[in-house]
């Protein structure tokens, strides 16, 4: 059965090595016709794979050769992997396009990454007072934990390191998504931990483990430096009301503290 197993994942090796090797030389050709020769049918098929290739590495190595400003614009707001969002925004010169990641990028890093790209003061400022705005939706999420989540018996709320992981704010419809990566320190817990130390971030249900990929859900537990951390995604949904923002729905519905044995 193990050397079945061996034979069948090196098989699948073979088979997958090529198509990328493939679909990165490619990417390297339409990128020299692109920005060298000035083909704009190169452009537009580089602009394309960047956009809606299913490999994030793939959609990587593209916009890691793209110059459209526009697209890598819209790639640092739209594309699912942080990866490739990072990439885009290392792409990114137009002040006007930095601003606007600067302000809707859905992950805190992402939005930093754009903000030190800003030169312009006046756009510094226009960011900085929009981000007043976004500040004040988080107050009301983190506000909630620091009510409720210290209820969790045996667990105390990290508070420093309890934080906003992506968000999507929508404020002419009064619309808003934010997932909280809750921290909680102490009690007992056994479950999931990572000897390492690894601290690895995870949307709202699910996630994988740094060394294996293998798909996780719900609650994440690891071991740092003798201490049991337990971090539980949370997902939050908000409506604006008579001027102040509301929590209209979460998921899970409530924070509870797992069936854990101790370490």
């Amino acid at each position: 059965m193990q050397s079945w197993t061996k034979t069948t994942l090196t098989l699948a090796a073979l088979f997958l090595a090529p198509a990328s090797l493939m679909a990165k030389s490619n990417i390297a050709n339409l990128a020299r016709q692109c920005n060298s020769e000035g083909k704009q049918k190169a452009c537009s098929e580089l602009a394309r794979i960047a956009v809606e290739d299913k490999n994030y590495t793939v959609r990587r190595e593209a916009v890691e050769n793209l110059a459209d400003q526009a697209v890598l614009a819209k790639i640092a707001l739209a594309d699912t992997n942080i990866e490739v969002q990072n990439a885009a925004v290392s792409r990114l010169t137009d002040q006007t396009l930095l601003a606007r990641v600067a302000v809707e990028g859905n992950v805190a890093s992402l939005r930093s990454a754009a903000l030190q790209k800003i030169t312009d003061s006046s756009l510094r400022a226009k960011v900085a007072a929009e981000d007043d705005k976004r500040s004040q939706v988080r107050a009301v999420v983190l506000k909630y934990l620091a009510e409720n989540a210290t209820s969790l018996p045996g667990w105390t709320l990290a508070g420093a390191d309890t934080t906003i992981g992506k968000e999507i704010i929508n404020f002419e419809q009064g619309r808003a998504t934010l997932t909280a990566q809750v921290v909680f320190t102490g009690g007992s817990g056994a479950g999931i931990h990572f000897s390492n130390g690894a601290t690895a971030y995870f949307g709202a249900t699910i996630g994988s483990t740094p060394e294996t990929g293998i798909p996780m859900y719900g609650v994440i537990v690891y071991h740092v430096t003798g201490a049991t951390y337990m971090m539980m995604p949370q997902e939050f949904s908000l409506s604006l009301e008579k001027g102040a923002w509301t929590i209209t729905a979460m998921s899970p519905p409530k924070l509870t503290s797992p069936p854990f044995t101790p370490l």
